[in-house]
């Protein structure tokens, strides 16, 4: 049987999206791995709508809490557009 803590997470690391209050909304992700949250945070701001609050735990703790920025659909663009050496899309 798996341990889990206080929020039934397997994980040392949650990642979670919370409303105003700080409650849970939606477990997105976990890790037993403070490197590989903190990527799969930082990826995750760019997939949330801007406005929405992002916590990363450590099991009850809270190590980061941020506002997602969104763009994550002309970051990709962009950066597809770079590797591809150019600078502007095809109209």
């Amino acid at each position: 049987m798996s341990r889990t803590n206080l929020y039934d997470d397997a994980f040392t690391f949650a990642i979670d999206a919370v409303d105003a209050d700080g409650k849970r909304k939606e477990k997105l992700a976990g890790a037993n791995n403070i490197c590989a949250a903190n990527r799969a945070f930082d990826e995750l701001l760019f997939h949330f709508n801007p406005g929405e609050i992002l916590l990363l735990r450590q099991r009850g703790r809270v190590i980061r809490r941020e506002v997602a920025v969104g763009g994550y659909r002309e970051r990709v663009i962009a950066e597809a557009l770079a590797a591809q050496g150019n600078s502007q899309p095809a109209p």
